[in-house]
């Protein structure tokens, strides 16, 4: 929940106005959100299963290097050679590192770790990211 912080502006639902965070709390494996003007149970029920959003302008930046999992997700993935090798579907969190599941044809799915030696550029701006494929990373028999 690191992009949510005090302050910020969420909206819920399809509601046009942003209802503003006053704080949030770790609560099991959940987080209570805290909203001002939303001072007791009752006035909260009623955003009970609404989706909540945020504008990507009002999610904090992240240092050079990093991203949000929902900026990876989508992504088209090509081999250092140019090679389509599909896209980003899933993210699955490892203790480790981070894998990419990349869905595509005629590789199927592949996993790519999210590790310096393989994943070689992220391109938001052009939806788009580079890897060095390692021997094993296709399932090739013998590597």
């Amino acid at each position: 929940m690191g992009m949510i912080l005090p302050a910020s502006k969420i909206y819920f639902g399809r509601r046009n106005s942003p209802a503003v965070v006053r704080s949030i709390a770790p609560h099991g494996e959940h987080h209570l959100l805290f909203v001002e003007g939303v001072d007791d149970r009752n006035a909260a029920e009623r955003f009970r299963g609404a989706e909540a959003s945020l504008r990507s302008s009002d999610i904090p930046a992240l240092p050079p290097g990093t991203y949000y999992l929902w900026q990876i997700v989508g992504l088209e993935v090509f081999t250092e050679d140019g090679e389509a090798l599909g896209r980003v579907t899933e993210i699955l969190q490892t203790r480790a590192n981070d894998v990419y599941v990349v869905r595509g044809e005629p590789e199927g799915e592949i996993l790519i770790p999210a590790i310096e030696p393989v994943i070689r550029e992220i391109d938001l701006e052009a939806m788009t990211i580079r890897v060095r494929l390692l021997p094993g990373l296709r399932g090739e028999a013998g590597d």
